[in-house]
């Protein structure tokens, strides 16, 4: 909540997140939810995965204006003289979406002759906005934002108790009747269809026991039997053609299932999912978001989950005064640019409505996330938003006959093997060491011959780092090596240097190279081509270490594979005959874990292949981001209403302000200086 602070305006627009338009593109893109962390000036999609990257061309929908006219005035005169046509409008509001030739005329040029118009009230662009990741669930020991022992996740060790004591506000009111509360995701799509989201789904009962295509409810929206699709203009608030990743992610931490055995929890029990999706592959727009919030206040709902922003918009827009008039629970992500919002506001987490709660995000050690936005009088408090495990839409299978996750090649003089992932994401010690036994076993590797170990996983821009995985095995199974550090966008080891060792073993860990290049540059392909000509022994190990490298001759020719595609890594087993032998190997939920094909059976081979996987086996991903922060507020104010249905927004942001955790790193940054304690906030 945030009073009376004087902003600049910019033209930038801004994730909240995932990723997700993130979500939505195809990794062969590389769009969205790229390492959010990294990205400046560009936008980033929550779709993810922190890993995706593209630049979104658009403030503002070209061709578009969105229109106030006085409560009576007779639209339809004013537009005509202008040229003007009436494309839509907001239900019981004279709020229209006036569409012209932009072609002919600019933005600018429409709002200057509008605004000169007795009968309009306000005149703006239609804005564009995107997207900013204890129980017997199994992956709930990985929710380290709900109970943190100071577990390693994703790479970096938590500190205890960096975390919203979650469970302990489970316990209190674990013998209560908690009301049902309805949390509006305006966001992109929802699954409903996912085993952990499908009870928590909002039902339109008129709907659902209605006519089919009638407007039973007469609210202007035929069959919303769960909420309404503003980006589509219909009634599938999951669209799998569009990703929808984001939106789902976001629905699971605050109200995915408790206690059904799978997945993650989320944290409020008695909380319903609205899926309101008005942000879809090309962002989401002001008028869009508009309806969204309105179809939500005429439900009564009573609190919604906004991460994304832009920032295209200014205090006491028309998106502003909807918000305000909603009298929800306005719950928003501060955004992921690293930038002071006090300065450069990111909307609508800037707007100085009372009923708006600007969250930013940290990490599993109390610390200000490098990403993420802040702002002394303009970001309320922080949540866990860096490698936050929850929901995401059903994967492909990856189980097709002849198809793995990683492969052997041996022509006889050279030997290598290639993992679609990297020994870090092995989920326990014992079968990791094996692995990582049985692969230099293959390989021949000597324990008098130091070996190259070479660390490529980009930890120098904001990855995390796995060195220290590799060199725990690698010493505890009594090899010697020498290490050679690679930053990203440099050339590794050359070919003179690899040929010095009888085995290397070079992993990417969650790096995938810079925007303009791949984990292996050019100059990576031809040293490890020479070195295996040579008759080299190469272990190669990550998620992304052939991306970009897909047709070369390296990946195609000599080590014979055929990518075919990426998915949720699920557990492996090994293929009979091969390094593995038929051993079996946990893997921890990871997305974009690339799965091959042999490209020359007589060189190389298969060596473990993916199980079959039942529907939404897995569908678990790691996102970061204040996308993944602003879901943990939305939960505990869900659960706070639970207790309270009476709550205010404004008495809600006053507890959650006033009963946070000290951050440990970039406290001064944040108005509280806190993060949510969800115990602490229904004493």
């Amino acid at each position: 909540m945030k009073k009376g602070c004087s902003i600049a305006l910019t033209g930038l627009l801004v994730f909240s997140s995932f990723s997700v338009s993130d979500v939505l593109a195809d990794k062969k893109e590389k769009p969205l939810v790229s390492q959010e962390k990294a990205l400046k000036n560009e936008l980033t999609v929550e779709n993810s995965h922190l890993k995706r990257k593209e630049k979104l061309k658009e403030k503002a929908a070209e061709g578009e204006v969105i229109v106030q006219f006085k409560k009576e005035a007779d639209t339809e005169p004013t537009l005509k003289k202008h040229g003007l046509k009436k494309y839509k409008k907001v239900k019981n509001k004279n709020i229209h979406l006036v569409k012209f030739n932009h072609k002919k005329e600019s933005v600018d040029k429409v709002i200057e002759k509008l605004s000169n118009e007795e009968d309009v009230v306000q005149v703006q662009p239609n804005y564009k906005y995107y997207p900013a990741g204890f129980t017997n669930d199994s992956y709930s020991n990985h929710l380290w934002g709900f109970h943190n022992i100071g577990q390693t996740i994703q790479g970096q060790m938590g500190v205890p108790d960096t975390d919203m004591n979650v469970p302990e506000a489970w316990n209190k009111v674990a013998n209560m009747n908690l009301q049902q509360t309805t949390v509006a995701v305006i966001d992109t799509g929802t699954d409903i269809n996912h085993p952990d989201l499908k009870n928590k789904i909002w039902i339109n009962e008129k709907e659902k026991n209605g006519s089919p295509n009638v407007d039973d409810d007469g609210n202007g929206f035929v069959d919303d039997v769960n909420g309404w699709d503003f980006y589509n203009g219909d009634n599938t608030v999951y669209d799998a053609v569009d990703g929808d990743e984001h939106g789902t992610h976001v629905s699971g931490t605050i109200a995915a299932e408790m206690e059904n055995g799978e997945g993650v929890a989320g944290i409020a029990p008695n909380a319903k999912i609205m899926p309101l999706k008005f942000i879809g592959p090309e962002g989401g727009s002001t008028f869009d978001a508009i309806q969204a919030i309105q179809y939500a206040k005429s439900q009564g709902v009573k609190i919604s989950n906004n991460s994304w922003g832009s920032y295209g918009g200014y205090q006491g827009d028309m998106l502003a005064k909807v918000i305000a008039d909603s009298g929800m629970l306005f719950v928003a992500a501060a955004g992921n640019e690293s930038n002071n919002n006090d300065q450069t506001p990111s909307f609508p987490a800037s707007y100085t409505n009372d009923n708006i709660l600007s969250v930013g995000a940290i990490d599993n050690q109390g610390k200000l996330a490098g990403f993420s936005n802040y702002g002394k009088t303009s970001v309320d408090v922080t949540a866990p938003g860096v490698s936050i495990l929850s929901t995401v839409p059903q994967k492909p299978p990856v189980t097709i006959p002849g198809y793995g996750a990683s492969v052997e090649a041996s022509n006889g003089s050279y030997k290598a093997i290639v993992n679609g992932f990297g020994f870090e994401n092995i989920e326990t010690l014992s079968q990791r060491k094996e692995m990582f036994a049985k692969s230099l076993n293959y390989l021949g590797a000597s324990k008098t011959s130091p070996i190259l170990l070479v660390d490529d996983d980009e930890s120098d821009a904001g990855y995390p780092s796995y060195v220290s995985i590799y060199r725990e095995l690698l010493t505890s199974l009594g090899y010697t090596y020498t290490t050679r550090t690679v930053n990203q966008a440099a050339n590794g080891p050359d070919a003179n240097t690899l040929k010095q060792y009888r085995t290397v073993i070079w992993f990417t860990g969650q790096g995938f190279g810079p925007s303009n290049a791949y984990a292996l540059t050019a100059n990576d392909r031809y040293a490890l081509e020479s070195y295996l000509n040579s008759g080299g022994k190469l272990l190669l190990s990550g998620r992304d270490a052939i991306w970009g490298s897909e047709n070369s001759s390296l990946v195609k020719t000599k080590l014979g594979i055929n990518w075919i595609g990426e998915s949720t890594a699920a557990d492996v087993t090994g293929n009979s005959g091969t390094a593995y032998g038929l051993s079996k190997y946990d893997v921890k939920p990871i997305e974009y874990a690339d799965f091959y094909a042999s490209n020359n059976p007589a060189v190389t081979k298969i060596n473990l292949a993916y199980p079959d996987r039942v529907m939404h086996y897995n569908d678990y991903e790691y996102f970061d981001g204040t996308s993944m922060a602003t879901p943990h507020v939305s939960g505990v104010a869900a659960l706070m209403m639970g207790v309270n249905g009476n709550l205010t927004p404004i008495q809600i942001i006053d507890t959650l302000r006033k009963t946070g955790k000290p951050m440990t790193f970039g406290s001064e940054k944040i108005a509280t200086g806190t993060f949510i304690d969800a115990s602490r906030a229904i004493e």
